[in-house]
């Protein structure tokens, strides 16, 4: 059972949680995180990007971020986002910075969303939870 921390409108833990299936059944607002791992190359940006596997719950087959998990109960954005990137690509990263938080309303789901810039600082990348990656440039998104 996958437990993520119930937030107000402001992202911030109102002390209650809900499981996965009911916080998505019932527009629960709860949190996740999205990393973008991105190089800058002499054509422009490059992102990589995951095309999320067929069997996921939310948006199978389409293409995501980086890395994007829920953030569980009793964990916070940062400590998620290096999980999530070890967990789903094989790597250790380093969180640079903290770029912004949304709240993105999906059709059956209600996200406040973290976003970070981080530095991969070891691992080489294996896909462990998706089937293919791609790398797009920036402007291209």
């Amino acid at each position: 059972m996958e437990l993520f921390d119930i937030v107000d409108e402001n992202g911030i833990p109102t002390g209650k949680t809900v499981e996965r299936n009911v916080a998505h059944k019932d527009g629960i607002r709860h949190r996740s995180e999205h990393v973008w791992i991105a190089r800058h190359t002499p054509t422009g940006t490059e992102v990589l990007m995951q095309k999320r596997a067929m069997i996921k719950d939310s948006f199978p087959g389409r293409f995501d971020t980086s890395s994007a998990g829920h953030i569980r109960a009793g964990e916070n954005p940062l400590e998620s986002a290096v999980r999530e990137l070890k967990e789903e690509l094989n790597l250790t990263c380093q969180v640079e910075g903290y770029l912004t938080s949304i709240d993105d309303v999906r059709e059956d789901v209600v996200l406040h969303v973290h976003a970070y810039r981080c530095k991969v600082i070891c691992g080489e990348m294996k896909l462990r939870v998706h089937h293919e990656v791609c790398k797009v440039r920036l402007d291209e998104i």
